[in-house]
Formats: C-alpha cells, structure tokens, sequence
C-alpha cells in the first residue's frame, strides 16, 4: 500500500505570501544559480530493486555528524537520479510507487500508472517536492530518467547511523520491472530551508475622499530556497475603488525580497476592503485585508 508522504513540518511548507507587483520582475532561477548544497553521503554503487509485486526495497546505511538535526543549523536533502525500467504494455489500471525513505520516514515518491495517449500505451509519472513543485510525464518507451530532489522529514535525519531505503511498492500490476538510483544520489547539505515568504502590507490612509487615491506599500521576503510560480492578485469588495494599474502578476521565482506600491482610486462612498492574494506551486496560499473608508469630499 502506498505510504504517504510527511513534508518535513506544515509550518515549515506553508508560505505566508506575496504581493501584487514588483519593482523589478525578472528573477535568477535557482537552476542558474550556485548549487547551495554539498554531498554528505552519496552512493558509490548504483542501488536497486526489482518489481515483483507488493513491496521491494533495498537499503544501506550513511553516518550523519553527533548533532545533526534538521533545521537547527542547516538542512538535509535528497539529491536522486532514478532510472526505471517501466512497461506501458500491462493494461489499464496498473500503479506502482517509487520512494525513498530516511528512517522510514519518506522524502521521495514518484507514481506511475498506465495509460493509453493517441492509441498508444504509455505509463504516466507524476510526483511534488518543495524545490520546484509537482511535475509529471509521459513515457512510451520502456526506460525513464527523472531527477529528483527535496528535503528529508524532521525524523528522517538523526546523528550518527542513519538507513537510506528504495523502496518499490506495487499494489496493482507490475508496470515498474526495476528502479535504480545511479551513482552521486543521495544526501546533500545546505543553509537554504524551504521556502518561507514574509508579507507586509500599509495603506497611506485607513481613511479617503471620493477621488483620492489610496497607495498601498507592500514588501515581501523570502527566508528560504526561492518560491516557485508565484500567482498574485489584488481585488476589492466593492465598486466604488478601482485600482489605477494592473491587479494580477506572474513571478516565476522569489529569491530573497522586493517592494513596491499599489494605487485605487476613491470612486463612491462607503466601507471597503482591499485583498491581496497569493497563490504559490511551492508555497500554499495567503491573502492580507486591509480595510478602507471612503467619505464624501
């Protein structure tokens, strides 16, 4: 049976949010920056199972240092190559799991299910992680590479012995007939912890005319590695202020912060509500309010 995956600790995952716009848009992306983590244990042998049916799993173990913990002074990851022999040909319905675990506490998984695309059988993969969020694919052929990375759960890391499993779990059909992680796979080292966005949010004035502008400053941080496909969108209760620019935006990454400004304009009398939301692939959800009054001039 599939086991389902802990991401390391839900305020650790949650992003606490973003904005409507930035001063400057374009990011580095961390695939074009320096790889902030370094390898603390990683396999000299390739390692593997076979699909059998039900459960395989093939383990070693790796030494962590007396006081490793995860989160205290720096972060644990799985860094993985898996290549897997996957068979498009056993029939609809079939799905198998791929994962690796850290003290039984699982870091990796990757589904894969058959499927049929144009009149062809195909298996379909699919799979999420904090780094860059879910990502999915089609194979045809009888062999796919995928890399993989994310962090270990909180009581996936301990000092000293540590157990570094693959394991294969089948619970309908045999559409994976092996998996193998090549050589360099396994666990890596580094400050950046998931990502983390801070938001704050002002108005010039909790208090307008009819025809005033109202300016809202924003800034927004990151903590941790940079937050990926941030969606952000500014909307109001009402009709009666509309904003004077664009109220939605795409940011690819969020590295570290930025700041800028929002403008409405007052257009009819009454109590109205600002909301900003932000939608994340690697961050969750958040939304700020901020509450206005307009009066008559």
């Amino acid at each position: 049976m599939m086991r389902r995956m802990g991401l390391a600790c839900a305020s650790l995952i949650l992003v606490y949010a973003v904005v409507v716009s930035f001063a400057h848009a374009d990011t580095v992306s961390p695939q074009e920056a320096a790889d902030p983590f370094e390898p603390v244990f990683t396999l000299e042998e390739p390692l593997s199972v076979r699909g059998m049916g039900g459960v395989s799993l093939n383990t070693v173990s790796f030494r962590l240092p007396p006081r490793a913990r995860q989160g205290t002074a720096g972060w644990y990851v799985l860094d993985l190559s898996l290549q897997a022999m996957v068979d498009p040909s056993v029939g609809m319905g079939a799905r198998n799991y791929v994962s690796v675990d850290t003290n039984g506490r699982t870091a990796a998984q990757i589904k894969f299910t058959t499927d049929e695309v144009a009149g062809q059988p195909a298996v379909r993969w699919s799979t999420y992680e904090l780094f860059t969020g879910s990502a999915s694919g089609i194979v045809f052929s009888e062999s796919v590479m995928l890399p993989f990375r994310n962090y270990l759960q909180i009581k996936g890391v301990r000092p000293g012995t540590n157990d570094f499993t693959l394991r294969l779990e089948q619970p309908a059909g045999v559409v994976v007939a092996s998996a193998r992680l090549l050589r360099g796979s396994g666990v890596y080292y580094g400050k950046l912890g998931p990502s983390h966005l801070r938001l704050g949010a002002f108005a010039s004035s909790a208090r307008v005319r009819v025809g005033d502008i109202l300016s809202i400053r924003y800034y927004v941080a990151n903590d941790g590695f940079p937050a990926r496909d941030v969606g952000l969108i500014a909307s109001t209760s009402g009709k009666g202020l509309a904003a004077t620019g664009a109220t939605s935006r795409f940011l690819g990454w969020v590295p570290d912060e930025d700041e800028g400004v929002m403008s409405f304009v007052a257009l009819a009398p009454g109590r109205y509500d600002v909301v900003i939301e932000a939608r994340s692939e690697t961050g969750g959800v958040h939304m700020e309010t901020i509450n206005v009054d307009v009066a008559v001039p």
